[in-house]
């Protein structure tokens, strides 16, 4: 979450910080494909409309909040050209595709990868409930294979498509949620020293790797975040205690969704009203988009939760964390 705050704040150095994407996007394949596999487990079948109406309980209310708070703002200071066709966009999840037509956006532009989440989450409990039909193991197989082919076109079309195609429509985020619903059907056992390894691996890449406009980023880099961020998520989850279940873990979960919501349209009008450096700009926005999104997670999304709540198994309850992702 941190490298992609930075990476979208422009703080020097941080040149790959687009990567932590792929965490992002493995978390949630990891995440809501666990939560399906559960409830095919528990119950023989998975229910498309309990699902979807969880997901939409959780993710459209603050979305439908920030995408009116963003046209109010560029309205106020002008510069409508700057959201566009990006509000309608942000509630038909279909901004991903607006990128590639060279229709860009400030203030939402984060809901790109919201659009490349919410079109797994429409495909994938259907493909889901066809594979487990032979077994976790063998739908897992399925998955995994089918993200190491996506590895590999990502390879071959960066040759060929110009770059803006590639993953803004959605071919590297869903390589990560490919591998991470690999992952959540036959967990792994990570040993800490390859666990730490692979943090380690998506720390300096946030440093050493190129931006997404070189070919580069393409050609090794989104590949290897993909199995680093595979390797670290399956770490986390089955290490003692847990690491996703501790405190600062949790707080910070159910309210990234929030986070990743504000943090760029925070800095879009503090740069329209202040003339600051860099750094004073990204410390303001921090604190100002921590304090919007505990807001937002108290007074919009928590009377939804409660909802969303009467939608879950009373055995295996949905946590309440949303995987955020640039």
């Amino acid at each position: 979450m941190l490298a992609v705050f930075l990476f979208h704040y422009e703080q020097p150095h941080i040149s790959g910080g687009l990567l932590g994407v792929q965490t992002f996007f493995v978390l949630s394949g990891w995440l809501i494909t666990g939560i399906l596999a559960k409830e095919h487990a528990r119950a023989g079948r998975i229910s498309y409309r309990r699902f979807m109406s969880r997901r939409f309980l959780r993710l459209v209310p603050a979305l439908v909040v920030v995408t009116i708070g963003c046209v109010i703002a560029a309205v106020a200071s002008g510069s409508t050209a700057q959201i566009g066709w990006w509000a309608p966009g942000a509630m038909l999840y279909v901004n991903n595709l607006l990128i590639p037509l060279n229709h860009p956006s400030t203030y939402l532009s984060p809901t790109w990868s919201l659009a490349v989440e919410m079109q797994f989450y429409v495909v994938s409990p259907f493909v889901l409930a066809v594979l487990l039909r032979r077994g976790q193991k063998a739908a897992s197989r399925v998955f995994a294979g089918c993200a190491v082919t996506m590895m590999v076109a990502i390879a071959v079309l960066a040759l060929i498509l110009p770059l803006q195609w590639l993953y803004f429509p959605g071919l590297g985020g869903v390589c990560g949620l490919l591998a991470g619903s690999a992952l959540a059907l036959r967990p792994m056992r990570v040993r800490p020293v390859l666990g730490v390894g692979a943090f380690a691996v998506l720390l300096g890449a946030c440093f050493v790797s190129p931006d997404w406009t070189h070919k580069a980023f393409w050609l090794g880099w989104v590949q290897l975040s993909t199995l680093a961020s595979m390797i670290v998520v399956a770490w986390l989850s089955s290490s003692p205690g847990g690491a996703f279940s501790s405190r600062p873990a949790v707080w910070i979960g159910q309210r990234s969704y929030a986070i990743y919501l504000y943090h760029v349209a925070v800095r879009v009008v503090l740069l329209s009203i202040v003339s600051l450096s860099a750094s004073r700009v990204t410390l303001i926005g921090l604190v100002i988009t921590l304090a919007l999104a505990a807001l937002s997670y108290r007074l919009v999304e928590l009377p939804f939760l409660r909802i969303k709540r009467r939608y879950e198994a009373p055995i295996s309850p949905e946590p309440d964390v949303e995987p955020a992702v640039a």
